[in-house]
Protein backbone atom coordinates (compact mmCIF):
# COMPACT_ATOMS: atom_id res chain seq x y z
CA UNK A 1 0.00 0.00 0.00
CA UNK A 2 1.08 3.56 -0.65
CA UNK A 3 1.98 5.79 2.26
CA UNK A 4 -0.97 8.09 1.51
CA UNK A 5 -3.40 5.12 1.62
CA UNK A 6 -2.00 3.94 4.95
CA UNK A 7 -2.33 7.47 6.35
CA UNK A 8 -5.95 7.63 5.16
CA UNK A 9 -6.84 4.34 6.86
CA UNK A 10 -5.09 5.54 10.01
CA UNK A 11 -7.33 8.59 10.15
CA UNK A 12 -10.56 6.61 9.72
CA UNK A 13 -10.55 5.32 13.28
CA UNK A 14 -10.63 8.15 15.85
CA UNK A 15 -9.01 6.13 18.62
CA UNK A 16 -6.05 5.15 16.43
CA UNK A 17 -5.70 8.73 15.26
CA UNK A 18 -5.56 10.03 18.83
CA UNK A 19 -2.97 7.40 19.77
CA UNK A 20 -0.86 8.31 16.75
CA UNK A 21 -0.90 11.99 17.70
CA UNK A 22 -0.03 11.14 21.30
CA UNK A 23 2.97 9.11 20.10
CA UNK A 24 4.06 12.18 18.17
CA UNK A 25 4.84 13.92 21.45
CA UNK A 26 8.64 14.04 21.83
CA UNK A 27 8.52 13.15 25.54
CA UNK A 28 6.66 9.90 24.89
CA UNK A 29 9.05 8.97 22.07
CA UNK A 30 12.07 9.60 24.26
CA UNK A 31 10.62 7.51 27.08
CA UNK A 32 9.86 4.67 24.68
CA UNK A 33 13.44 4.73 23.34
CA UNK A 34 14.89 4.82 26.86
CA UNK A 35 12.65 1.92 27.99
CA UNK A 36 13.58 -0.19 24.97
CA UNK A 37 17.29 0.52 25.40
CA UNK A 38 17.11 -0.28 29.12
CA UNK A 39 15.35 -3.61 28.45
CA UNK A 40 17.82 -4.51 25.69
CA UNK A 41 20.83 -3.88 27.97
CA UNK A 42 19.10 -5.84 30.76
CA UNK A 43 18.48 -8.73 28.36
CA UNK A 44 22.13 -8.79 27.30
CA UNK A 45 23.23 -8.77 30.96
CA UNK A 46 20.81 -11.57 31.84
CA UNK A 47 21.99 -13.68 28.89
CA UNK A 48 25.61 -13.10 29.91
CA UNK A 49 25.20 -13.96 33.61
CA UNK A 50 22.49 -16.63 33.41
CA UNK A 51 23.40 -18.57 30.28
CA UNK A 52 23.37 -22.26 31.19
CA UNK A 53 24.70 -23.50 27.88
CA UNK A 54 21.86 -22.43 25.58
CA UNK A 55 22.67 -20.91 22.19
CA UNK A 56 23.25 -17.16 22.57
CA UNK A 57 20.15 -16.18 20.58
CA UNK A 58 17.85 -18.24 22.85
CA UNK A 59 19.54 -16.93 25.98
CA UNK A 60 19.05 -13.36 24.68
CA UNK A 61 15.36 -14.08 23.98
CA UNK A 62 14.90 -15.38 27.53
CA UNK A 63 16.69 -12.31 28.83
CA UNK A 64 14.47 -9.93 26.88
CA UNK A 65 11.32 -11.69 28.14
CA UNK A 66 12.59 -11.47 31.73
CA UNK A 67 13.47 -7.77 31.30
CA UNK A 68 10.05 -7.01 29.81
CA UNK A 69 7.99 -8.58 32.61
CA UNK A 70 10.32 -7.13 35.26
CA UNK A 71 10.29 -3.55 33.92
CA UNK A 72 6.50 -3.76 33.48
CA UNK A 73 6.29 -4.85 37.17
CA UNK A 74 4.41 -8.02 36.15
CA UNK A 75 6.96 -10.63 37.23
CA UNK A 76 5.52 -13.99 36.12
CA UNK A 77 8.37 -15.91 37.81
CA UNK A 78 8.91 -18.36 34.95
CA UNK A 79 12.37 -16.87 34.27
CA UNK A 80 14.52 -15.38 37.02
CA UNK A 81 18.24 -14.95 37.88
CA UNK A 82 19.98 -17.49 40.08
CA UNK A 83 23.60 -16.31 40.03
CA UNK A 84 24.79 -13.57 42.41
CA UNK A 85 25.63 -11.32 39.46
CA UNK A 86 22.20 -11.95 37.93
CA UNK A 87 20.45 -11.10 41.20
CA UNK A 88 22.34 -7.79 41.41
CA UNK A 89 21.29 -7.09 37.83
CA UNK A 90 17.71 -8.02 38.73
CA UNK A 91 17.69 -5.54 41.63
CA UNK A 92 18.85 -2.75 39.32
CA UNK A 93 16.28 -3.70 36.67
CA UNK A 94 13.44 -3.68 39.24
CA UNK A 95 14.37 -0.18 40.46
CA UNK A 96 14.87 1.06 36.91
CA UNK A 97 11.54 -0.44 35.87
CA UNK A 98 9.69 1.33 38.67
CA UNK A 99 11.25 4.65 37.62
CA UNK A 100 10.52 4.13 33.91
CA UNK A 101 6.91 3.02 34.46
CA UNK A 102 6.27 5.91 36.86
CA UNK A 103 7.67 8.40 34.36
CA UNK A 104 5.68 6.85 31.50
CA UNK A 105 2.43 6.82 33.50
CA UNK A 106 2.92 10.42 34.65
CA UNK A 107 3.69 11.57 31.10
CA UNK A 108 0.65 9.83 29.62
CA UNK A 109 -1.62 11.23 32.35
CA UNK A 110 -0.21 14.72 31.76
CA UNK A 111 -0.82 14.44 28.02
CA UNK A 112 -4.39 13.25 28.54
CA UNK A 113 -5.16 16.08 30.98
CA UNK A 114 -3.61 18.63 28.62
CA UNK A 115 -5.60 17.24 25.71
CA UNK A 116 -8.81 17.38 27.75
CA UNK A 117 -8.12 21.01 28.66
CA UNK A 118 -7.45 21.87 25.02
CA UNK A 119 -10.68 20.17 23.98
CA UNK A 120 -12.59 22.23 26.56
CA UNK A 121 -11.04 25.41 25.13
CA UNK A 122 -11.93 24.38 21.59
CA UNK A 123 -8.33 24.10 20.41
CA UNK A 124 -8.20 20.40 19.49
CA UNK A 125 -8.91 18.85 16.10
CA UNK A 126 -12.03 16.66 16.16
CA UNK A 127 -11.58 13.05 15.04
CA UNK A 128 -15.11 11.73 14.48
CA UNK A 129 -17.13 10.17 11.65
CA UNK A 130 -20.74 10.85 10.58
CA UNK A 131 -21.16 13.52 13.24
CA UNK A 132 -23.23 16.71 13.17
CA UNK A 133 -21.57 20.13 13.09
CA UNK A 134 -23.42 23.19 14.45
CA UNK A 135 -21.87 26.48 13.30
CA UNK A 136 -22.68 29.63 15.26
CA UNK A 137 -24.55 30.42 18.45
CA UNK A 138 -27.81 32.21 19.29
CA UNK A 139 -30.87 31.74 21.48
CA UNK A 140 -31.97 28.74 19.38
CA UNK A 141 -28.89 26.63 20.19
CA UNK A 142 -30.48 25.06 23.27
CA UNK A 143 -33.70 24.30 21.38
CA UNK A 144 -31.72 22.61 18.61
CA UNK A 145 -29.76 20.52 21.13
CA UNK A 146 -32.95 19.51 22.94
CA UNK A 147 -34.51 18.30 19.69
CA UNK A 148 -31.32 16.46 18.74
CA UNK A 149 -31.17 14.74 22.13
CA UNK A 150 -34.69 13.39 21.56
CA UNK A 151 -34.75 12.62 17.86
CA UNK A 152 -31.31 12.75 16.24
CA UNK A 153 -29.88 9.83 14.29
CA UNK A 154 -26.42 10.74 15.59
CA UNK A 155 -25.61 11.96 19.10
CA UNK A 156 -22.08 13.16 18.30
CA UNK A 157 -22.28 16.94 17.91
CA UNK A 158 -19.48 19.45 17.30
CA UNK A 159 -20.14 23.10 18.19
CA UNK A 160 -18.14 25.70 16.24
CA UNK A 161 -18.35 29.21 17.67
CA UNK A 162 -16.67 31.64 20.08
CA UNK A 163 -18.54 30.79 23.28
CA UNK A 164 -16.77 30.94 26.63
CA UNK A 165 -15.12 27.82 27.98
CA UNK A 166 -17.43 27.89 31.03
CA UNK A 167 -20.53 28.06 28.82
CA UNK A 168 -19.45 25.00 26.86
CA UNK A 169 -18.69 23.11 30.08
CA UNK A 170 -22.22 23.91 31.32
CA UNK A 171 -23.74 22.72 28.02
CA UNK A 172 -21.71 19.52 28.09
CA UNK A 173 -22.82 18.78 31.64
CA UNK A 174 -26.45 19.58 30.83
CA UNK A 175 -26.55 17.11 27.93
CA UNK A 176 -24.34 14.42 29.48
CA UNK A 177 -25.69 11.00 28.59
CA UNK A 178 -27.85 12.49 25.82
CA UNK A 179 -25.35 14.06 23.41
CA UNK A 180 -21.60 13.71 23.00
CA UNK A 181 -20.64 17.36 22.61
CA UNK A 182 -17.31 18.61 21.25
CA UNK A 183 -16.19 22.21 20.85
CA UNK A 184 -14.06 24.03 18.27
CA UNK A 185 -13.34 27.70 18.87
CA UNK A 186 -13.07 30.09 15.94
CA UNK A 187 -14.71 31.74 12.94
CA UNK A 188 -16.76 28.99 11.31
CA UNK A 189 -16.59 30.66 7.89
CA UNK A 190 -12.84 29.88 7.75
CA UNK A 191 -11.72 26.65 6.07
CA UNK A 192 -9.08 25.86 8.70
CA UNK A 193 -11.64 26.04 11.53
CA UNK A 194 -14.10 23.85 9.63
CA UNK A 195 -11.39 21.27 9.00
CA UNK A 196 -10.64 21.20 12.75
CA UNK A 197 -14.33 20.43 13.28
CA UNK A 198 -13.98 17.38 11.01
CA UNK A 199 -16.26 18.81 8.34
CA UNK A 200 -15.02 16.40 5.66
CA UNK A 201 -16.13 13.39 7.72
CA UNK A 202 -19.37 14.94 9.07
CA UNK A 203 -22.82 13.80 7.92
CA UNK A 204 -24.65 17.13 8.19
CA UNK A 205 -24.30 20.77 9.25
CA UNK A 206 -26.57 23.29 10.95
CA UNK A 207 -25.63 26.95 10.47
CA UNK A 208 -27.23 29.22 13.07
CA UNK A 209 -27.73 32.92 12.44
CA UNK A 210 -24.97 34.00 14.83
CA UNK A 211 -26.34 37.28 16.18
CA UNK A 212 -24.33 36.91 19.42
CA UNK A 213 -20.99 37.57 17.77
CA UNK A 214 -19.33 40.72 16.48
CA UNK A 215 -21.54 40.96 13.37
CA UNK A 216 -23.66 44.14 13.79
CA UNK A 217 -26.59 43.54 11.41
CA UNK A 218 -28.80 40.70 10.26
CA UNK A 219 -27.73 41.26 6.65
CA UNK A 220 -24.07 40.69 7.52
CA UNK A 221 -25.02 37.63 9.58
CA UNK A 222 -26.72 36.17 6.51
CA UNK A 223 -23.72 37.06 4.34
CA UNK A 224 -21.50 35.02 6.66
CA UNK A 225 -24.02 32.16 6.44
CA UNK A 226 -23.75 32.28 2.64
CA UNK A 227 -19.93 32.32 2.80
CA UNK A 228 -19.93 29.41 5.27
CA UNK A 229 -22.28 27.39 3.06
CA UNK A 230 -20.05 27.93 0.02
CA UNK A 231 -16.94 26.92 1.99
CA UNK A 232 -18.55 23.76 3.38
CA UNK A 233 -19.88 22.69 -0.02
CA UNK A 234 -16.41 23.20 -1.49
CA UNK A 235 -14.89 20.94 1.19
CA UNK A 236 -17.63 18.28 1.01
CA UNK A 237 -20.14 18.78 -1.83
CA UNK A 238 -22.62 16.07 -0.75
CA UNK A 239 -22.99 17.10 2.89
CA UNK A 240 -26.48 18.17 4.03
CA UNK A 241 -26.71 21.79 5.23
CA UNK A 242 -29.59 23.36 7.19
CA UNK A 243 -29.15 27.13 7.42
CA UNK A 244 -30.93 29.71 9.58
CA UNK A 245 -31.19 33.26 8.23
CA UNK A 246 -32.44 36.58 9.58
CA UNK A 247 -33.59 38.29 6.37
CA UNK A 248 -36.17 36.38 4.32
CA UNK A 249 -34.94 38.14 1.18
CA UNK A 250 -31.68 36.16 1.42
CA UNK A 251 -33.41 32.77 1.02
CA UNK A 252 -32.63 32.48 -2.70
CA UNK A 253 -28.98 33.47 -2.17
CA UNK A 254 -28.49 30.86 0.54
CA UNK A 255 -30.19 28.22 -1.60
CA UNK A 256 -27.91 29.03 -4.55
CA UNK A 257 -24.93 28.71 -2.21
CA UNK A 258 -25.94 25.09 -1.63
CA UNK A 259 -28.07 24.93 1.53
CA UNK A 260 -30.53 22.02 1.49
CA UNK A 261 -32.91 23.43 4.13
CA UNK A 262 -33.40 27.13 4.92
CA UNK A 263 -35.23 28.42 7.99
CA UNK A 264 -36.04 32.07 8.68
CA UNK A 265 -35.24 32.92 12.29
CA UNK A 266 -38.30 32.72 14.53
CA UNK A 267 -40.07 30.78 17.25
CA UNK A 268 -39.92 27.38 15.49
CA UNK A 269 -36.48 27.67 13.93
CA UNK A 270 -34.83 25.49 16.60
CA UNK A 271 -37.21 22.62 15.86
CA UNK A 272 -36.99 23.12 12.09
CA UNK A 273 -33.18 23.17 12.05
CA UNK A 274 -32.80 20.08 14.23
CA UNK A 275 -35.38 18.07 12.29
CA UNK A 276 -33.98 19.33 8.98
CA UNK A 277 -30.86 17.21 9.48
CA UNK A 278 -32.51 13.95 10.59
CA UNK A 279 -36.08 14.15 9.20
CA UNK A 280 -36.10 16.69 6.34
CA UNK A 281 -39.68 15.80 5.42
CA UNK A 282 -41.10 17.26 8.68
CA UNK A 283 -40.01 20.89 8.07
CA UNK A 284 -41.42 20.52 4.55
CA UNK A 285 -44.79 19.46 5.97
CA UNK A 286 -44.89 22.42 8.37
CA UNK A 287 -43.92 24.89 5.65
CA UNK A 288 -46.60 23.52 3.33
CA UNK A 289 -49.33 23.74 5.97
CA UNK A 290 -48.39 27.30 6.93
CA UNK A 291 -47.83 28.62 3.39
CA UNK A 292 -50.62 31.01 2.38
CA UNK A 293 -50.26 29.97 -1.29
CA UNK A 294 -50.51 26.24 -0.57
CA UNK A 295 -53.59 24.28 -1.65
CA UNK A 296 -53.41 22.34 1.62
CA UNK A 297 -53.72 24.41 4.81
CA UNK A 298 -54.09 23.92 8.54
CA UNK A 299 -57.41 25.48 9.59
CA UNK A 300 -60.02 25.55 12.35
CA UNK A 301 -63.81 25.62 12.09
CA UNK A 302 -66.90 24.86 14.14
CA UNK A 303 -68.20 21.32 14.02
CA UNK A 304 -71.35 20.98 11.89
CA UNK A 305 -74.42 20.39 14.06
CA UNK A 306 -74.83 16.81 12.83
CA UNK A 307 -71.38 15.93 14.23
CA UNK A 308 -72.18 17.02 17.80
CA UNK A 309 -72.31 13.86 19.90
CA UNK A 310 -70.25 11.80 17.47
CA UNK A 311 -66.99 10.29 18.63
CA UNK A 312 -63.71 11.49 17.13
CA UNK A 313 -63.40 8.53 14.74
CA UNK A 314 -66.88 9.11 13.30
CA UNK A 315 -66.27 12.85 12.93
CA UNK A 316 -62.96 12.16 11.19
CA UNK A 317 -64.67 9.96 8.60
CA UNK A 318 -67.46 12.53 8.12
CA UNK A 319 -64.97 15.36 7.48
CA UNK A 320 -63.05 13.24 4.99
CA UNK A 321 -66.15 12.20 3.01
CA UNK A 322 -68.18 15.44 3.15
CA UNK A 323 -65.46 18.10 3.20
CA UNK A 324 -62.31 16.42 1.78
CA UNK A 325 -60.54 17.42 4.99
CA UNK A 326 -58.59 15.52 7.63
CA UNK A 327 -59.59 16.03 11.27
CA UNK A 328 -56.41 16.10 13.38
CA UNK A 329 -57.52 17.64 16.65
CA UNK A 330 -60.07 19.50 18.75
CA UNK A 331 -59.90 22.92 20.36
CA UNK A 332 -62.08 22.56 23.44
CA UNK A 333 -63.72 25.46 25.30
CA UNK A 334 -64.66 24.69 28.90
CA UNK A 335 -66.83 26.95 31.04
CA UNK A 336 -65.59 27.88 34.48
CA UNK A 337 -66.89 25.93 37.47
CA UNK A 338 -69.36 27.63 39.88
CA UNK A 339 -71.42 26.56 42.90
CA UNK A 340 -74.43 28.26 41.31
CA UNK A 341 -74.60 25.53 38.68
CA UNK A 342 -74.61 22.85 41.41
CA UNK A 343 -77.45 24.53 43.36
CA UNK A 344 -79.86 24.94 40.48
CA UNK A 345 -82.55 22.28 41.08
CA UNK A 346 -84.74 24.51 43.38
CA UNK A 347 -84.89 22.08 46.31
CA UNK A 348 -85.24 23.48 49.85
CA UNK A 349 -81.73 22.51 50.85
CA UNK A 350 -80.27 24.14 47.70
CA UNK A 351 -82.22 27.36 48.36
CA UNK A 352 -81.05 27.38 52.00
CA UNK A 353 -77.37 26.90 51.03
CA UNK A 354 -77.60 29.57 48.30
CA UNK A 355 -79.06 32.12 50.76
CA UNK A 356 -76.39 31.42 53.37
CA UNK A 357 -73.63 31.83 50.76
CA UNK A 358 -75.11 35.18 49.70
CA UNK A 359 -75.22 36.32 53.34
CA UNK A 360 -71.51 35.55 53.72
CA UNK A 361 -70.80 38.25 51.08
CA UNK A 362 -68.07 36.05 49.60
CA UNK A 363 -67.93 35.52 45.84
CA UNK A 364 -68.70 31.78 45.95
CA UNK A 365 -71.50 31.63 43.41
CA UNK A 366 -69.91 33.38 40.42
CA UNK A 367 -68.56 31.33 37.59
CA UNK A 368 -64.82 30.80 37.30
CA UNK A 369 -62.77 31.76 34.28
CA UNK A 370 -63.36 29.66 31.15
CA UNK A 371 -60.45 27.56 29.91
CA UNK A 372 -59.40 26.34 26.49
CA UNK A 373 -57.41 23.22 25.60
CA UNK A 374 -55.91 21.97 22.36
CA UNK A 375 -56.33 18.20 22.00
CA UNK A 376 -54.36 16.84 19.05
CA UNK A 377 -55.62 13.37 18.09
CA UNK A 378 -57.62 13.03 21.35
CA UNK A 379 -58.50 9.38 20.73
CA UNK A 380 -61.19 7.57 18.75
CA UNK A 381 -63.72 7.59 21.64
CA UNK A 382 -63.56 11.33 22.38
CA UNK A 383 -67.12 12.76 22.11
CA UNK A 384 -67.56 15.99 20.15
CA UNK A 385 -69.22 18.73 22.23
CA UNK A 386 -71.19 21.80 21.23
CA UNK A 387 -68.48 24.41 21.85
CA UNK A 388 -65.62 22.37 20.34
CA UNK A 389 -63.69 23.64 17.32
CA UNK A 390 -62.32 21.25 14.70
CA UNK A 391 -58.62 21.45 13.77
CA UNK A 392 -58.40 20.20 10.19
CA UNK A 393 -56.06 19.90 7.23
CA UNK A 394 -58.20 21.44 4.52
CA UNK A 395 -57.75 21.08 0.76
CA UNK A 396 -56.14 18.43 -1.42
CA UNK A 397 -52.78 18.15 -3.13
CA UNK A 398 -52.84 17.17 -6.77
CA UNK A 399 -52.01 13.49 -7.18
CA UNK A 400 -48.82 12.67 -9.11
CA UNK A 401 -49.35 11.38 -12.63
Amino acid sequence: MKRSEIRHLFNLVPEIGRFRRMLGDITVVRLAIIAFGFMLLSAIGFAFFENDGKPWIFALADGFWWALVTVATVGYGDTYPVTPEGKVLGTLVIMGGVIIMSAFTATMASLMVERSLREGKGLETVLLNNHLVICGINRNLNRVLEELALNAATHEVVLVNNMDEEDFAALKENYAGKLELRFVRGDYSKEAILRRAGITSASSVIILADTFGDIPTGSLVDDRTILTTLTIKDLKPKIRICAEIVDEEKVDHVRRAGADEIVVQGGMSGFMLARGTSSPELPMVIKTLSDTDSKVKLASRAFPSEMIGMNFEQAMGKFLVDHSSVLVGVFRHEKGFSLESMLADGSAIDVFIREKLKESKENYLTEGKPTSRLLMNPGRDYVIKKDDLAIIIAGCSSSPA
